[in-house]
């Protein structure tokens, strides 16, 4: 009976430091901030969100294959609400930010991927912890109902959310432009 209890406690202790770790009691906090202006590389994805890890390694293999680009960080931009539209139908763009091309390399992408450039812009923002997929989950779950509550609350119009993935800094950054 003891040895059950002791793996019991082990058990939830266990869980709970697994939860606390990727976030799920951090407080969602909204603030407003500059992003930008960095070069958006990617693909087009029609489907469920969810899928899009391996456009996520499929253009992370480009650029760092033959085109020799580093990766600042990971981007999503997220067009449609997955609450109303069939995830058959979810639009969104999955890539990395890099640094402004050179000319050469800048043909050398655009011949194989799309790639457009993002304007220094007003976001709302909430930041979470990025540790591995779960928190990923766990942050969208949590941040766009807060998110798109402050846009509305402050007369802006409700936008195409963008997640910025950065593993280095270990963080993710889920945002939306603020243009009323």
């Amino acid at each position: 009976m003891k040895k059950a209890i002791g793996i019991g406690i082990v058990v939830v202790a266990g869980s709970f430091i697994f939860l606390v770790y990727n976030g799920v009691f951090n407080d969602m906090k909204v603030s407003e901030a500059e992003l930008g202006p960095f070069t958006f590389v990617f693909e087009r994805h029609r489907g469920p969100y969810h899928a899009t890890g391996p456009l996520f390694a499929k253009v992370s293999a480009t650029l760092a294959g033959d085109l020799a680009c580093a990766q600042l960080y990971g981007i999503g931009v997220y067009y449609d609400d997955p609450r109303t539209v069939a995830p058959e139908a979810l639009r969104s763009d999955i890539g990395y930010a890099i640094e402004k091309p050179d000319a050469d390399t800048a043909i050398k992408i655009a011949a194989r991927l799309a790639v457009r450039d993002i304007p220094r812009t007003r976001y709302a923002v909430i930041a979470f912890p990025f540790k591995n997929r779960l928190s990923v989950m766990i942050g969208a779950m949590k941040a766009y109902d807060p998110l798109y509550g402050y846009v509305s609350r402050q007369g802006y119009r409700i936008a195409p959310a963008m997640e910025l993935y950065d593993r280095k800094g270990g963080t993710i950054l889920y945002a939306v432009p603020l243009a009323r």
